[in-house]
């Protein structure tokens, strides 16, 4: 793993967001999906030093249709990586309904936030963040993803993408909970909780690699790596979503 991750010139001390697709790596490597979680990690932090390594446990379809979200047991939407870094790597999860992520350095549980609404504006878990102009590295995807986009569209005020506000309940652990009227900044979405419009990822991560600003190495034909610091992603973005406000979705 180490070869794999190798040579990829992040720079150390930062703070790692990682999006993963573990499959395509089962595949070269034959290795159960729980072996390659704890790997990538592990090489990670070997390779790069960063004060931590942050991945999305996020629960919107989960939450908007039962209304629950529990910090022990609500399972990550987002793949199996993440599901596999939740239930064994975690040292803490934030205590957001919908956007919770898994915190593998117990870094964010001492930055105080308020988590019962995320906005994407000043003060939100990716706006703190950005100011530490942290590394969002992409393995094995097709496309580029990143959550800090939202705080781009946002500051560029786009069309389908708007506050609102969903009821339910929020337990903090298996006896302690609460109701909660819980508000965030998203897009449209159908009786499936299917969302629209859709993001145009390959389209993203293209024009990133023309503006020379992601780095990337290619594996083989099918699998790579990408990164991007924080604020290199927004500035670039906020350039192209300020000239055409459905950039990131045509």
């Amino acid at each position: 793993m180490d070869t794999l991750l190798g040579g990829l010139a992040i720079p150390k001390n930062r703070i790692i967001f990682l999006h993963v697709a573990l499959k395509e790596l089962q595949l070269i490597t034959q290795k159960n999906y729980e072996e390659l979680t704890r790997e990538i990690l592990s090489s990670l932090s070997r390779l790069y030093s960063p004060k931590t390594i942050i991945v999305p446990t996020y629960t919107f379809r989960s939450f908007i249709l039962s209304g629950v979200f529990h910090r022990s047991f609500s399972y990550s939407e987002v793949g199996r990586f993440s599901e596999e870094v939740r239930l064994h790597h975690a040292k803490y999860r934030t205590p957001d309904a919908m956007w919770s992520v898994a915190d593998t350095g117990d870094y964010l549980r001492h930055l105080n936030l308020d988590y019962s609404r995320n906005d994407f504006l000043e003060g939100s878990l990716f706006d703190v963040l950005n100011q530490e102009d942290y590394i969002i590295m992409n393995i094995g995807l097709i496309g580029s993803f990143a959550t800090q986009i939202h705080c781009v569209e946002r500051a560029c005020e786009v069309d389908y993408r708007f506050m609102q506000t969903f009821e339910g309940i929020f337990y903090d652990d298996a006896t302690n909970w609460k109701p909660i009227a819980y508000e965030t900044y998203m897009r449209r979405f159908n009786t499936e909780v299917e969302y629209y419009p859709s993001y145009n990822n390959i389209k993203r991560e293209n024009y990133l690699l023309m503006q020379e600003v992601l780095q990337y190495k290619a594996l083989n034909e099918t699998l790579k790596i990408s990164w991007i610091s924080s604020q290199t992603l927004t500035e670039t973005l906020t350039t192209a979503v300020e000239l055409d406000k459905s950039f990131l979705v045509t």
